[in-house]
């Protein structure tokens, strides 16, 4: 593999574990802004600009 290929598999792997962290689910400090997340529930990243969680759910 090329080096330009590894460091394309290590952004993208890099890129994935920042992604399953960055998840907003009931008990994240976001998902607790919204008046209903239920158990179970996540928003994928990137996630969209987001107002008015109190509103939502």
């Amino acid at each position: 593999m090329t080096f330009r290929g590894r460091r394309a598999d290590l952004m993208l792997g890099a890129y994935q574990w920042y992604a399953r962290r960055a998840a907003i689910h009931p008990k994240s400090k976001t998902g607790r802004k919204f008046s209903a997340f239920g158990e179970g529930s996540i928003m994928c990243f990137p996630p969209a600009a987001l107002f008015g969680e109190r509103q939502l759910g």
